[in-house]
């Protein structure tokens, strides 16, 4: 496991790839997961991810993703419950 520092910049740039296409940030959670994912591609990740999350929590823009979305995303990825 990473240190919780590192988790909260993976969180950070998911946010950051996924609400502002920032490419440096996608190349970053790319890195880490050792994957190629466009935007779209990530996008689409994301959104299959925590669309039952949104429907249970809150209606939230689909457009916009949250920093306790991507915790919780980053959290399952490592086999955490929360």
């Amino acid at each position: 496991m990473l240190p919780v520092d590192a988790y909260d910049r993976l969180a950070a740039d998911l946010v950051t790839a996924f609400n502002s296409r920032d490419d440096a940030a996608l190349a970053r959670v790319n890195q880490h997961y050792r994957r190629s994912f466009t935007f779209d591609d990530s996008w689409a990740e994301i959104w299959r991810r925590v669309y039952s999350f949104r429907q249970r929590a809150f209606n939230a823009p689909a457009s916009h993703l949250e920093s306790s979305e991507a915790q919780v995303l980053i959290a399952q990825d490592e086999g955490l419950s929360s």
